[in-house]
């Protein structure tokens, strides 16, 4: 077991439990822990800019296929992001999203 105390959050205690050997250290996992939270946000961004939640397939191949299309919308904001960085440091993926509409 896991537990995180965030010092900006005093009153917030995060558990996790975990199944990894005994090899692995405390540091290492509450660094991946700490990741979650990018992790989580590209879900969103997915869901909400890349359609990830509009699928409405009846049957596995259609899921595969959907999936597909949304991972290369992810790969395209993306790698705007990171072609974009130097002039537009906060770009995010709600930008991204509403220029392509405005092009």
């Amino acid at each position: 077991m896991l537990v995180r105390w965030e010092i900006p959050a005093l009153n917030e205690i995060k558990y996790s439990l975990s199944n990894a050997s005994e090899e692995v250290s405390s540091l290492k996992l509450a660094q991946m822990q700490g990741q979650r939270y990018w992790v989580e946000r590209s879900f969103q961004d997915g869901k909400s800019h890349a359609g990830l939640d509009h699928y409405q397939a009846r049957g596995w191949k259609a899921w595969q296929h959907h999936m597909a299309l949304v991972m290369m919308a992810m790969l395209f904001m993306l790698e705007e992001r990171v072609e974009q960085q130097e002039d537009y440091p906060l770009l995010t993926c709600s930008d991204i999203y509403r220029w392509q509409i405005i092009i």
